[in-house]
C-alpha cells in the first residue's frame, strides 16, 4: 500500500519560487495566486464543491469564482425514484461569489442572486463544515464532520502552459442537517459528506472526466473513491479504506458521450468499476470567448479494489460522475 507525504505548509518553496508539485495527504496550505493581476482575472479560478450521499438521497452543490464571473448550482437525486426531484443554477459577475485560499479550517465559499443563497463555511478551529442553500423548491441545512474522516488528498499539479493547478478533496464526513424539496423534508442523519475545493491558473482549454462515489462495501466498512482522467489526471486517483488514502493508478473511462445516462465503466489498476445512471445535471454555456460543456451525472457504482492484503467489493455505492470541457 502506498503512503503518501503530508502536505506542505507553504504553497510555494522559497528557494525555487515554484509550487511545492506532489500529491499529499492533509490540507492544502493557503492558496495565494503568485500572478500579475491581468493573469489571475484571465486564468485564475476557484471553486468549491459539496456531495452529500444517503441511503435516500444524492446531493451536489457547487460555488465557482472566475476572474471575470461566477457560477453556482445545486440539484438533488431521489435514489428510491431514480430521478432528479431538484435542480437550481445561476450565472453572473464574479462579485456574486467567493472562494477562499483556503479548503480545510478557514474554508468559505458564498454565492448569492436574488433568492438563490449558497454558503459553505469551516471556521478556524472547527472540524465541521456548515453547508445552506436556497433556491426555489429547495432548501439545505447541513453539518458535515470532519473529526472522525480519514485525512483529505491534496495534489499541487504542474500545467503545460506554465500554469498549475491545486486541489484538495475530503470524503467519509459525517453529516447532519435536512433537505427540504418542494414540501419533502429528508433527514440527514447517517449520510456521508465530501468536498472538492480547486484553485489555480488554469489552462485556457480545460477538460476533464471525474468520478466520486461514497458510501459503504459489501463488508460493511466504509468507502470512498476520487477518479479522474485528463487535467489532474493519476495524480488524484485514490480510494479512502480504513482511515488510509490509497493511490489506485491512473483511470480510463468509457461511456457514450452522447449518451450519458446510459452505463459506463471505469477501469484502473486497483479499482474497476461500472457505473449506473440515474438522473443528469447539465449546464452549457456560449459566451463567445467563454464555452462550456458541464454534465454531471448521478447514480450508483458497483464494483472492486484490489490490494496486495486486501479484496474488497461494493454494490450501489452512491456517488456521481462528470463529463467537462471548458474554453473559459
Amino acid at each position: 500500500m502506498s503512503v503518501l507525504p503530508a502536505a506542505p505548509a507553504e504553497l510555494f518553496d522559497p528557494a525555487t519560487k515554484k509550487p511545492r508539485f506532489g500529491t499529499y495527504v492533509g490540507s492544502l496550505p493557503a492558496v495565494d495566486f503568485d500572478a500579475s493581476l491581468p493573469a489571475v482575472v484571465a486564468r485564475g479560478k476557484r471553486w468549491m464543491y459539496i456531495i452529500i450521499t444517503s441511503d435516500e438521497l444524492i446531493c451536489c452543490a457547487a460555488i465557482v469564482r472566475m476572474g471575470y464571473a461566477a457560477n453556482a448550482f445545486a440539484f438533488v437525486i431521489d435514489r428510491q425514484q431514480g430521478k432528479k426531484i431538484a435542480d437550481i443554477k445561476a450565472l453572473g459577475p464574479a462579485f456574486l461569489a467567493t472562494v477562499a485560499r483556503r479548503a480545510g479550517e478557514g474554508a468559505e465559499a458564498r454565492f448569492g442572486l436574488g433568492p438563490k443563497q449558497f454558503s459553505f463555511n469551516r471556521p478556524i478551529g472547527s472540524s465541521s463544515y456548515s453547508i445552506s442553500i436556497a433556491g426555489p423548491r429547495l432548501r439545505i441545512e447541513a453539518r458535515l464532520s470532519a473529526a472522525k474522516a480519514p485525512p483529505p488528498l491534496a495534489v499541487i499539479c504542474d500545467l503545460p502552459s506554465g500554469g498549475y493547478s491545486t486541489t484538495e478533496k475530503g470524503a467519509l464526513l459525517e453529516v447532519e442537517g435536512n433537505v427540504n424539496v418542494a414540501g419533502r423534508k429528508f433527514d440527514l442523519k447517517g449520510a456521508w459528506g465530501g468536498y472538492d475545493y480547486t484553485a489555480g491558473l488554469l489552462e485556457r482549454h480545460t477538460a476533464w472526466k471525474w468520478a466520486f462515489g461514497m458510501g459503504r462495501c459489501a463488508d460493511g466498512k466504509p468507502i470512498a473513491c476520487n477518479l479522474t482522467q485528463g487535467f489532474v489526471g493519476k495524480r488524484e486517483c485514490v480510494v479512502w479504506r480504513d482511515g488510509n488514502v490509497i493511490p489506485v493508478g491512473a483511470a480510463k473511462f468509457l461511456f457514450d458521450r452522447n449518451r450519458l445516462l446510459d452505463p459506463w465503466r471505469i477501469e484502473s489498476d486497483k479499482l474497476n468499476v461500472d457505473f449506473d445512471a440515474a438522473a443528469m445535471h447539465e449546464e452549457k454555456h456560449d459566451l463567445l470567448v467563454v464555452r462550456s460543456r458541464f454534465q454531471q451525472v448521478g447514480g450508483n457504482f458497483r464494483g472492486k479494489l484490489v490490494l496486495p492484503d486486501q479484496s474488497v467489493s461494493f454494490e450501489k455505492l452512491p456517488g456521481v460522475t462528470e463529463d467537462q470541457d471548458t474554453l473559459w
